[in-house]
């Protein structure tokens, strides 16, 4: 959730004073045959892991840093190959 972003960030910033470089790098996929077949908690759990975490994380760092520090997205390569089962 974002208020659990926002905790993990203030005790960041407490322990080492800034931030300079995130690193969103978990995710989560379950294997389907079919696009019918994803239920509505197994997206909502997709998205829970691999997106909102992402944006969340990274606009709680934002205000804590500078120019020339980093935002490192990563992807799996399924992003770039694809895989006939994970279509979530």
């Amino acid at each position: 959730t974002e208020a659990i972003c926002k905790q993990i960030v203030q005790k960041t910033i407490e322990s080492f004073g800034q931030v300079n470089i995130v690193v969103n790098n978990a995710a989560v996929q379950f294997p389907q045959k079919n696009l019918e077949d994803i239920t509505e908690e197994q997206l909502k759990r997709t998205f829970e892991t691999n997106i909102y975490p992402l944006f969340f994380l990274t606009k709680a760092c934002l205000p804590h840093m500078k120019q020339g520090d980093s935002v490192i997205n990563t992807a799996s390569v399924t992003a770039y190959a694809g895989h006939d089962q994970l279509l979530d």
